[in-house]
């Protein structure tokens, strides 16, 4: 299972997976408002006001994606699981 741990620093060493395009990104929240503005999801990030939401509806986006690369992974046994964020190893 891939994690990092940013001691010393950060690092954009681990990648999300993006939802929409199913493509491994270092900086999911900056790819998805180029390249998915018009989706959705993409516009409640983006025109959410109250921070804390703005959080949430970022952190299922990033989990969104997560989990669906994960699925396959389980279907196909091709690649390494991504840990949602927050959890412990």
């Amino acid at each position: 299972m891939i994690s990092t741990d940013n001691i010393g620093g950060g690092r954009y060493d681990r990648k999300n997976y993006c939802y929409f395009c199913k493509l491994p990104q270092s900086k999911l929240l900056r790819h998805v408002r180029l390249k998915h503005k018009n989706e959705d999801e993409v516009r409640d990030v983006t025109g959410e006001s109250d921070e804390a939401k703005k959080k949430i509806n970022i952190l299922k986006l990033r989990n969104l994606g997560n989990h669906q690369h994960n699925r396959t992974v389980v279907e196909h046994g091709v690649t390494e699981r991504i840990l949602p964020r927050g959890t412990p190893i």
